[in-house]
């Protein structure tokens, strides 16, 4: 039994500090919220999302601000990737992607590029910050050539949209529950 429940958390005055998961596994084991150290609110610019334009601008950055990539409107798609090269690059459990037309996202910033194949037999692009090493986005050109995934934890956006797909769940580490509607196996053609 793998049961994922969020908790949306206020601070005192009113404003909203984030989103927090509480799970429970088989084991009985609980991680709740009053086990969570006390969230520090952002400041009010902070948040990327531009509420006042009718299409959506998002910006990701790596951990110096050197790198950036600005998107333009909602991602085609958002996706877990529990894949053990996801796992080495994001040093945790899975990476979140968020996947953006090419022509939907403005780059900013010297990136150093690092090739490797992929588990699904193609090659993937990372690009990255040369700076701090930050990877913020990667192109997939013998999979999906038109577009580009971004890392989801680079927008530190608290009401960034959730993952609807969970890739390469071969590789998920038991302990791991994932929110997606679509769960595979591997990659998907």
């Amino acid at each position: 039994m793998c049961t994922a429940i969020g908790t949306r958390l206020q601070h005192a005055g009113g404003t909203l500090v984030g989103w927090f998961g509480s799970f429970a596994i088989d084991h009985g084991a609980f991680v709740t919220v009053s086990s969570l150290p006390r969230a520090t609110p952002l400041p009010e610019d902070a948040l990327i999302t531009d509420a006042t334009s009718p299409v959506s601008k998002r910006i990701a950055q790596c951990t110096c601000g050197a790198l950036q990539a600005e998107t333009t409107g909602e991602p085609i798609a958002v996706a877990t990737c529990s894949c053990r090269a996801c796992q080495r690059r994001t040093g945790s459990a899975f990476g979140i992607s968020a996947f953006w037309s090419l022509e939907d996202v403005k780059m900013k910033g010297d990136v150093t590029r690092f090739v490797r194949s992929a588990d699904s037999g193609g090659r993937v692009v990372f690009y990255f910050c040369p700076t701090c090493g930050s990877t913020i986005f990667w192109k997939m050109p013998d999979l999906r050539s038109s577009w580009l995934g971004i890392a989801g934890g680079a927008f530190a956006d608290p009401h960034f949209p959730p993952p609807t797909i969970s890739l390469w769940e071969q590789f998920k580490h038991d302990w791991v529950c994932l929110p997606a509607s679509q769960h595979f196996i591997r990659q998907p053609d």
